[in-house]
């Protein structure tokens, strides 16, 4: 009961911001006793009664393949063992408040300035700059973050007391001095435009070297992305938050010891999407930024664009209980006259219903094609295909194995954890995935891509779920993360053949993001492998707890952070023992495999089959373990049925809760001008753009 889940959430997140809708939380209390509703990040096909690992019992550790090892997490103390409190005044800007830090490594001294603001802006509207503070800037410790889903129930009660929620177009700047003329490294943060916070990129890492880094808070979900393409809603409003924090950067930063003129933006996922708009947008301004890094993500990846906003932003309207939803003049003061937690528990019960598109993307977290703001003209496959953008020395690539993170939610929500199914081939299971992560496929482009490259005749006729995993899991990687990196990176490298680096990030070591940490690890049939992000675990310590602490470990942190931090300095990307990284000189190679050791390949479309390859060397992240206690339940299950008198077993409760039938059927407004870009093998002609019909 979808429904039911739904209208729980937002009566409670309503009760603690005294919102305008009380009538309807008393019509619903009854129901709301013996629910515990915490607001949780949206997902397609939500499912609250996914199973945790630690429900699963203990398993023999058969393993196929080298796996991450769990450990106990100890505290990151480091940063804050010898903090001090300091006070000092920067040109242009009056007296600040800062922290003093150390580095991870060698603890080198570092400031910290966190959270100084660099701009404000209406609610939709582009953001604007703000006069310098006056007295002193409290900048030594962290404020609140911009409003998400993540912490719903925590700005509720912010606002509810006063406090102005969305004030927070913010940045922090960690750098060694205040004299120095350091290269400038700008996070963006991801994953994807719903979640994420500045504070992920802690400095212990990355200031072993001369750098100076800078982290930005941007407007999250509904409140930078939701739009009707009018001027009161234009969209992309996010973006303009971006293009304001880098002026505030070219005119500020070197006060913070950073050089304007060697400014190098990077991001993972959403973050590194938002990046490559930037590059592509006609409304942002020369030389804000000199060099790019994309992580596991670029603006062609399907989850991040819509030219039709409209529906989606409606659903939301009628949710958070607007009367009107025909003229957007109504939407507009219905948006503008509920508080900042009505709307954002609106957003979140719209995720909550809908299926997604790429497994993290649905109505009012995209960027829009088109309208009043400027940012995107055109899609931009199309921005890209005519060479309408501005090319920059670029550093890109994606984790081996970042389809295990959409896999896990597609077999949780759309295979509801089935592994056998009757009514599934391997044609179909395909298709599941090609519909999750792409939207509509009219021409049959990614299905004839997959047959080709990824699957044999025999495993599309009749394969099982196991059989086809390394393949399905193979998919999701290529269409959401490898090929919409892979192409931004070939029209880059026509413009600048000698400063265009590709890379794929294979190193799988003690810890994984998604597999270790307390970020919803999942019992699923498949190990997760180098997931989505993982680079980022050598790039910062983890905001959290320390999650290096092998010795191999740390080796290929400090190889990562000195190729990123060289190639901000001035280009080309080196570490001490590491070969020279030629650039990207032919369509798909050559490019670096940063893995224990560092190796180059010829063929980057190898890497879309990655995980079907492993399989003929011995390794597989099929999960052996999860099949065999599978066949011990399903053996126990049939003794049970079959001599039910002879057991004394309880009967367990339900799993999963029944789907309301008359839920209607989610609409797909948000995939938009859907348009397939497949890159091609060098033996065969260049690739196409094929318009997907609407």
């Amino acid at each position: 009961m979808a429904k039911l889940r739904s209208v729980l959430l937002l009566l409670l997140v309503a009760f603690l911001a005294l919102a305008f809708i009380s009538s309807a939380s008393a019509q619903n209390n009854n129901n709301n006793k013996n629910k515990n509703n915490k607001p949780q990040r949206p997902k397609p096909g939500f499912n609250p009664n996914r199973r945790p690992i630690q429900q699963q019992g203990n398993r023999p550790q058969k393993q196929q393949r080298p796996k991450p090892q769990t450990q106990q997490n100890k505290p990151n103390l480091n940063a804050n063992a010898n903090s001090k409190v300091f006070t000092t005044t920067l040109p242009t800007l009056g007296k600040i408040r800062g922290r003093t830090a150390l580095t991870d490594w060698t603890g080198k001294s570092i400031m910290q300035f966190f959270d100084i603001p660099y701009g404000k802006a209406e609610r939709f509207k582009a953001a604007e700059a703000i006069a310098p503070w006056k007295g002193i800037l409290q900048a030594h410790k962290h404020h609140i973050g911009c409003p998400s889903i993540q912490n719903l129930v925590k700005f509720a009660s912010l606002e509810e007391n006063g406090v102005d929620i969305e004030d927070c177009l913010r940045l922090t700047v960690n750098t060694k001095s205040l004299e120095g003329n350091a290269p400038v490294m700008v996070y963006v943060h991801g994953d994807f435009f719903y979640d994420g916070d500045s504070v992920e990129a802690a400095p212990g890492y990355l200031l072993e070297h001369d750098v100076v880094l800078v982290s930005v808070r941007y407007r999250l979900g509904p409140f930078g992305f939701l739009s009707t393409l009018s001027e009161e809603m234009p969209g992309n409003a996010a973006v303009t938050d971006l293009i304001l924090a880098l002026k505030w950067i070219q005119e500020h930063i070197s006060a913070f010891g950073g050089d304007p003129e060697r400014v190098t933006l990077f991001g993972q996922v959403g973050g590194a999407a938002l990046i490559n708009v930037l590059t592509l947008s006609p409304a942002v301004p020369m030389d804000l930024f000199h060099r790019v890094i994309y992580q596991s993500g670029t603006a062609l990846s399907p989850a991040f664009i819509t030219d039709s906003p409209l529906a989606s932003t409606k659903e939301i309207a009628r949710i958070a209980g607007c009367k009107s939803l025909t003229k957007t003049d109504s939407l507009h003061r219905c948006f503008n006259r509920m508080n900042a937690t009505m709307l954002l528990a609106a957003f979140s019960v719209h995720g909550e219903n809908k299926p997604s598109l790429s497994a993290g993307a649905y109505g009012g977290i995209q960027l829009v094609i088109g309208g009043p703001s400027g940012i995107l003209p055109e899609h931009p496959g199309r921005l890209l295909a005519a060479e309408n953008f501005k090319a920059y020395p670029t550093l890109g690539g994606s984790v081996k194995h970042g389809g295990t993170f959409m896999m896990r939610d597609i077999f949780v929500e759309n295979l509801n954890e089935s592994t056998s199914n009757a009514k599934m081939t391997g044609a179909k299971y395909i298709d599941t995935i090609i519909e999750q992560i792409n939207g509509d496929d009219p021409t049959g482009s990614w299905r004839e891509f997959a047959e080709e490259y990824i699957f044999s005749e025999a495993d599309i006729k009749n394969g099982s779920f196991k059989r086809l995993t390394p393949g399905l899991i193979d998919l999701c990687s290529t269409i959401a993360l490898k090929n919409p990196v892979l192409l931004v990176l070939q029209a880059n490298a026509k413009k600048l053949p000698n400063n265009t680096f590709l890379y794929t990030f294979d190193y799988e070591g003690e810890l994984n993001r998604y597999a270790t940490s307390d970020d919803e690890a999942v019992d699923v049939p498949f190990d997760m492998g180098v997931s989505l992000t993982d680079e980022n675990l050598y790039l910062f310590p983890w905001p959290r707890v320390h999650m290096i602490n092998a010795n191999r470990d740390v080796k290929i942190a400090k190889r990562l952070v000195a190729l990123w931090t060289s190639f901000a300095a001035d280009g080309i990307p080196r570490a001490e023992g590491v070969p020279a990284w030629p650039s990207l000189s032919d369509e798909t190679g050559p490019y670096m495999h940063i893995g224990r050791t560092v190796t180059f390949g010829e063929n980057y479309l190898d890497e879309y089959s990655i995980a079907v390859q492993e399989v003929k060397q011995g390794y597989s992240l099929i999960n052996d373990d999860y099949y065999e206690l599978e066949a011990v339940l399903r053996d126990a299950f049939d003794r049970r049925e079959k001599n039910p008198s002879k057991l004394n077993v309880e009967e367990e409760e339900e799993d999963d809760e029944q789907e309301d039938e008359e839920e209607e059927a989610a609409d797909n407004e948000a995939r938009g001008q859907n348009l397939v870009f497949i890159a091609k093998r060098r033996n065969y002609k260049p690739a196409k753009v094929l318009s997907v019909q609407q």
